[in-house]
């Protein structure tokens, strides 16, 4: 579907954007130990996978103005032998690149770019621990920084990951059209959800008919599912998804097919059971904020007025419920503690500067919410949009209707 005029003309791009007398290189991500002798499943960078089309780990790409070469790792026998051998043909009928070098080649190759040239183009040197999400980051980029700085190469170094940015962010046709099918994928597992939802009984049985949904098409999760019923509903980014789900509680489902790597994210608020009066008026108040969002997006209004906009719509609601007053307003992060919008893309949160403003090609979501401790409930409803030439165009169409 995805052929390599598509990555070879994301190389043309970013080649276009390299400084003079420069030359670059990115790296695939590493494998990571699960067991003993076991890896997690393996999952590319997105911007190595953006310029080759490889999901092949540790693998170089290396590019001056005018040639392309890919750096394979060295793999054990025991690899070759239970795993397979490098398929060269295959690996440049993906990718569209003819140079593909063994690992020692490949730092030859680098040594000698290092005397012709004066710069090296090189992604951010990664943290070795992400503090505010909680998780180790990925080391491959720090141990190719690490080999390159052991060459002694006499280059200043430039950062590679603005570029890449400027491109990623802007989607082409092909893109969205994978963006739309991933969106088709998460809205076929509503639908199940909600033909099946007065049956659900723990969080892990909608899981489960979500997983069939995606894996029956050659899908997988875009991020780690959101199955938050009762009050868990209150946590944006809980996860556990197993807990007892009981009559009238509301169930958020924030979900995302991932297809040809390219991300959905939705969410929907479910209830097992009729729901009126407090919980009803919120869902509503919610919805009304979300479709007020949508009405203002179009290119040239800035992200940071978007997301200020909403906070004000959040802000008035609250008033209204009489959740808030109007000397109130610090605590709106305590039942909103969330943007409003990111983009998405090969990542859900995608690559992309939000101190700009909205261009067509960006791919962004809308995703208002309020989650009432107190009440022990929250509500969270998400679409993804495209921003066209004069206004926008909602890529997902699941109603909302609560399920019932």
């Amino acid at each position: 579907m995805l052929n390599q005029t598509f990555f070879s003309n994301h190389r043309l791009k970013l080649r276009n954007l390299l400084p003079t007398e420069s030359f670059m290189v990115i790296t695939a991500n590493a494998l990571l130990q699960k067991k003993s002798d076991e890896a997690y499943p393996f999952s590319q960078d997105s911007n190595f996978w953006y310029l080759t089309g490889l999901d092949i780990p540790e693998a170089w790409l290396i590019m001056d103005k005018h040639d392309t070469w890919l750096v394979l790792a060295a793999r054990s026998n025991c690899q070759d032998l239970f795993e397979g051998q490098y398929n060269f043909d295959q690996i440049s009928q993906i990718s569209g690149i003819n140079h593909i070098l063994n690992y020692q080649q490949g730092l030859e190759l680098l040594k000698d770019l290092g005397h012709k040239f004066k710069k090296i183009g090189l992604m951010e040197v990664n943290r070795s621990y992400d503090q505010q999400s909680g998780f180790w980051l990925n080391p491959a980029n720090f141990n190719l920084q690490k080999i390159i700085a052991s060459l002694q190469l006499s280059v200043n170094k430039f950062q590679l990951d603005n570029l890449l940015a400027s491109l990623r962010q802007i989607k082409s046709q092909k893109e969205v059209t994978m963006i739309e099918k991933a969106i088709n994928i998460t809205e076929e597992a509503f639908l199940k959800i909600n033909q099946n939802l007065q049956d659900y009984k723990n969080e892990n049985q909608l899981q489960a008919d979500i997983n069939d949904v995606f894996y029956r098409q050659a899908s997988h999760h875009a991020f780690n599912p959101i199955i938050a019923g009762g009050s868990r509903s209150i946590l944006p980014h809980y996860t556990t998804n197993n807990k007892i789900i009981k009559q009238n509680d509301l169930v958020i489902v924030d979900i995302g097919a991932e297809y040809y790597h390219y991300a959905a994210d939705l969410s929907r608020t479910f209830s097992i059971g009729s729901i009126k009066g407090f919980k009803k008026n919120i869902y509503q108040t919610v919805l009304e904020i979300h479709d007020q969002a949508i009405d203002m997006l179009k290119p040239g209004l800035s992200y940071v007025d978007l997301e200020q906009k909403v906070f004000d719509l959040i802000f008035q609601a609250l008033i209204r419920l009489k959740i808030l007053t109007n000397n109130d307003k610090s605590l709106v992060k305590n039942y909103y503690p969330h943007s409003v919008s990111h983009f998405l893309g090969l990542d859900v949160h995608d690559v992309g500067d939000y101190n700009q403003t909205l261009k067509p090609g960006m791919v962004i979501t809308i995703e208002p919410g309020l989650y009432l401790e107190k009440n022990g409930f929250g509500v969270r409803i998400e679409d993804d949009v495209l921003i066209t030439a004069n206004a926008c165009r909602l890529l997902s169409h699941y109603p909302y209707n609560l399920g019932q």
